[in-house]
């Protein structure tokens, strides 16, 4: 009963990860201060092969599109090493692919390693975050791991309460996500509170 008047309240199961996209589209690639591109063949190179994946991707030709969306993940780490932050962007579009394809293994190592090069404390709220927490989440989701999915739910809902406030919308769209998921696993007494909690932001933002 409470599931269903939190889905009439508005706030029902939304794919977070195109919200963040939305709100905060330099989500997925935030150069620290200060750094420029380095010149080098590989990062020209590197520039081009995107492109060439993307518009592969939107061709549904999946398969021509993993080897260029690969090579310019490689060719980004040869020339700037593991751990940097513009490794983001490429890290992105192949676990995207990956996703796409149903391929969660693979789509959740890249999203891990994203989060480990953006903001690898729990604490952290960078907005960079949002987008693999999102995914990992209904990544989790998907198959049914509602352990994993839970876990990076409440991460979710923790970084839109520290970006956002404990009253944004936002946080409430996050509260039913986490909450169906404690109900999928048949832990009720957990989702309940859940459900409340959002339904009270929602009517407190309503005109």
């Amino acid at each position: 009963m409470i599931r269903r008047e939190a889905a009439r309240a508005g706030c029902g199961v939304l794919v977070l990860f195109q919200v963040a996209l939305v709100m905060w589209p330099g989500a997925m690639l935030v150069p620290p201060a200060g750094a420029g591109t380095p010149p080098g063949e590989d990062l020209e190179a590197a520039a081009r092969l995107p492109a060439e994946g993307h518009a592969a991707v939107a061709r549904e030709a999946y398969a021509e599109a993993e080897p260029l969306l690969r090579g310019a993940l490689a060719r980004v780490e040869r020339a700037l090493g593991p751990d940097d932050v513009r490794l983001i962007g490429p890290l992105a579009d192949l676990a995207d692919l990956y996703f796409g394809e149903r391929r969660y293994a693979e789509a959740a190592s890249l999203y891990q390693r994203w989060i480990a090069i953006a903001g690898p404390a729990p604490e952290a709220d960078d907005p960079a975050l949002l987008v693999p927490v999102s995914a990992l989440a209904q990544l989790y989701r998907e198959q049914g791991q509602l352990s994993d999915a839970a876990t990076y739910y409440r991460r979710l809902v923790a970084i839109f309460t520290r970006l956002m406030g404990p009253e944004d919308i936002h946080v409430a769209f996050g509260l039913v996500n986490l909450a169906d998921v404690y109900a999928a696993d048949g832990r009720d007494p957990e989702a309940e509170p859940l459900y409340r909690r959002a339904i009270a932001i929602v009517e407190q933002l309503a005109p």
